[in-house]
C-alpha cells in the first residue's frame, strides 16, 4: 500500500509541474520550461513586451499562434496522465475497502501504470520536438 501511495504522490506532482521538458537555444541557460498546463521562460512569447530582459513569463498551453504546437498530442498526454492517476487512486481504494478483491487492485494498478507510460511516450514522441523560436504567430 505504501508503494501505491508513493506512486500516486509522484503522479500528482508530475501532473501539476511545468518542467516536463526544458528547451535551450544556445549555452546552458534554459529558455523554456514546458509542462502539461503552461510554458514558462524568457523566450515563451516574443509578442509580449518585457520590462526586464531577464524576466520569465508563463503562458497557458496551448498558446494561440504557436504554429508548430501539437495540440492534439497535448490533450492526449493530459488525458492519459490524469487517467493514470485516477486508476492508481482507484487501486488504492480497492486495497483499503475491497481487500477480498485482489484482482481489482491489480487491474487498476497495472492500467494506471500503462496509462502513465503511454502519456510519457506521447510526450517524448511529439512534444519534445518543440522549438522556442517556433512560437511566432502564423
Amino acid at each position: 500500500m505504501g508503494l501505491c501511495i508513493a506512486t500516486l504522490a509522484l503522479q500528482l506532482t508530475a501532473i501539476s509541474t511545468d518542467h516536463w521538458s526544458v528547451k535551450k537555444k544556445n549555452g546552458s541557460d534554459p529558455n523554456l520550461n514546458i509542462g502539461l498546463w503552461k510554458a514558462c521562460g524568457k523566450d515563451v512569447d516574443s509578442s509580449i513586451p518585457k520590462v526586464n530582459i531577464n524576466e520569465s513569463l508563463c503562458v497557458h498551453l496551448p498558446m494561440d499562434g504557436w504554429k508548430s504546437f501539437p495540440k492534439n498530442s497535448l490533450e492526449a498526454v493530459r488525458a492519459f496522465a490524469i487517467l493514470g492517476s485516477v486508476l492508481v487512486f482507484m487501486s488504492l481504494m480497492c486495497m483499503m475497502y475491497m481487500k477480498s478483491y485482489k484482482r481489482c487492485q491489480l487491474v487498476c494498478l497495472v492500467a494506471g501504470g500503462l496509462c502513465s507510460l503511454i502519456a510519457e511516450g506521447i510526450w517524448v514522441a511529439e512534444l519534445t520536438k518543440l522549438k522556442p523560436a517556433d512560437n511566432k504567430p502564423a
